[in-house]
């Protein structure tokens, strides 16, 4: 049985300010990066030294966490159903992806690679945004 993964593509987003539409390209039009993820990644987020990819998977029900500059998945955990949202904590110690179907959070503590905690967050149209702020979250 062939384990299917997917592959995150890194762009850089033009902003409105720029006059030019928002999408997958460099200035010059081309593909910045690609790098090995789960199935189905929906977001992510990486940390300060540019050296892990933190990526929710959504058709698996997990997160990845990626080598940079090696390009593999190095860490794959569950984390709920259908996680679509990814943020990292402001020190940099705790990405939290969120999860639609399971209206929940769950904490990755990034010096473990684990999932350390999960809690409910209760329904809402969406879970893919969260706003962190300086405040202790843990």
């Amino acid at each position: 049985m062939m384990k299917l993964m997917g592959v995150l593509v890194i762009f850089l987003m033009l902003t409105s300010c720029t006059r030019k539409p928002s999408g997958p390209l460099d200035l010059k039009g081309n593909v910045i990066a690609r790098y090995e993820a789960g199935t189905d990644p929906e977001n992510f987020v990486v940390n300060d030294h540019a050296t892990r990819l933190y990526i929710a998977n959504e058709d698996a029900g997990t997160a990845s966490i990626t080598d940079v500059k090696a390009n593999r998945v190095i860490a794959t955990m569950p984390v709920g159903l259908e996680p679509e949202g990814a943020a990292m904590s402001p020190d940099g110690r705790w990405v939290y992806i969120t999860s639609e179907s399971s209206s929940s959070v769950s904490v990755i503590d990034t010096q473990t690679g684990q999932v350390v905690k999960q809690f409910l967050v209760g329904h809402a149209r969406s879970r893919r945004c969260l706003l962190l702020t300086a405040c202790a979250l843990m």
